[in-house]
């Protein structure tokens, strides 16, 4: 299937943005040692709290569940997995609707260094 939208396709992109959606991210003992975050998408989303509490980071995993490079979304000397997966008990979970049915994207740290 062609994700490119002709102008005489016009119910085209309803197909597509109801194929797929992004529902929640899921993220375990990462950036916040020992604590369970979860972001809700399945509606209107409101982020608050002190600076430096990781909202920027929170919102930063968004664009690596539609394709961004992981290395893209950290800055300076940051590394993705440093940051994101500082332990083996560190997760990344993007819970998605894949036609019709939820399913699951899992990103863990593999335990190696190096």
């Amino acid at each position: 299937m062609n994700d490119v939208l002709s102008s005489n396709e016009p119910n085209r992109l309803k197909v597509l943005h109801t194929d797929f959606q992004l529902l929640r991210i899921i993220i375990i003992d990462s950036y916040c040692p020992g604590k369970k975050i979860e972001l809700k998408l399945d509606g209107h989303v409101s982020i608050n709290g002190r600076n430096g509490a990781g909202k920027t980071t929170l919102l930063r995993l968004i664009p690596i569940f539609f394709g961004e490079l992981p290395q893209r979304v950290v800055f300076g000397s940051e590394n993705f997995v440093e940051h994101y997966l500082p332990t083996t008990t560190s997760y990344v979970i993007y819970e998605y609707q894949r036609r019709g049915e939820k399913v699951l994207a899992v990103i863990h740290a593999d335990g190696s260094k190096g």
